[in-house]
């Protein structure tokens, strides 16, 4: 298995495992919640602290729902400039989301079939050296592709790579060389927000995780709750 593939099978890993976290500290809340004195006073309280912590949790995965999908509008069109304005490529490469990041399969004469999946990465130069950032095409990137390397490369370097961009503007005198420096200094802020707003995506998604969690583990325990004291 590549190195890439390595790492972004990482990042998809510790994603699940922070969802199955979330999903956890849900169970955990509603748990406490419902353990309090005044909601196992009476089957009313217990209805009513179960109704509230629904609430709360709808609430907080619906808010979480309305802010991935503004945040996902912004990264497809981001996208879509990147590919047809800034590289200006006529077929952009686009992720087969069917196909898995890495794979194997045995087949019926005994051999295994091994796959690697790899986005493009898009070559930065920042003043004192070059970055390679990945280009992420589906929602299936957000997740699997490195947040914390590609994200916080971009950040690090921002204020270096446009110091670099400006000086070289001012001190260029041919007009398309110029404009290849304006063309880097876009790319450069493309990627930027790309990978800003799938960072701030997967903090709503975690959101709407949590929430969905608390509505879930609130209605099934305040049920079983209700149940067992009816019994």
């Amino acid at each position: 298995m590549t190195e890439i593939a390595s790492s972004t099978l990482g990042s998809l890993r510790r994603h699940q495992a922070f969802v199955i976290f979330l999903y956890g500290a849900a169970l955990l809340l509603v748990l406490r919640v419902l353990a309090l004195p005044d909601a196992q006073k009476d089957v009313i309280a217990l209805l009513s602290a179960g109704a509230i912590l629904a609430t709360f949790g709808s609430a907080l995965a619906t808010l979480g729902s309305i802010w991935e999908r503004d945040l996902l509008d912004r990264i497809r069109l981001n996208i879509d400039i990147l590919f047809k304005d800034l590289l200006r490529q006529d077929n952009p490469w686009r992720r087969w989301p069917f196909l898995p990041r890495a794979g194997s399969r045995r087949t019926l004469d005994g051999s295994t079939q091994l796959g690697t999946l790899a986005n493009p990465e898009v070559k930065l130069d920042v003043g004192t050296h070059v970055v390679a950032v990945h280009v992420p095409t589906v929602l299936e990137d957000f997740f699997d592709l490195p947040l914390r390397k590609n994200f916080q490369t971009l950040k690090k370097f921002r204020i270096a790579a446009a110091t670099a961009y400006g000086t070289r503007r001012e001190s260029k005198t041919s007009p398309r060389e110029d404009g290849q420096v304006g063309n880097q200094h876009l790319l450069y802020e493309c990627l930027h927000d790309i990978w800003q707003s799938i960072f701030v995506f997967r903090m709503a998604r975690y959101a709407t995780h949590l929430g969905a969690g608390i509505t879930l583990t609130s209605t099934i325990l305040t049920a079983l709750h209700v149940t067992l004291r009816a019994a």
